[in-house]
């Protein structure tokens, strides 16, 4: 559920404005796409990720 969201939400990432708690929250979900993506890597998952 949590990569669904990340994949589907981080557009909207660079439409915030830089306030502690958006930019806090930008970051976190930042880490939580590369682990992500790290995994896909590590366990050859074969996910594709579009750069945005």
């Amino acid at each position: 559920m949590t990569t669904v969201a990340v994949v589907l939400f981080w557009p909207a990432a660079f439409f915030m404005k830089g306030d502690g708690a958006a930019a806090a929250e930008v970051a976190r979900l930042k880490g939580e796409m590369q682990a992500i993506e790290q995994v896909n890597r590590i366990k050859n998952c074969g996910i594709t990720f579009a750069a945005m």
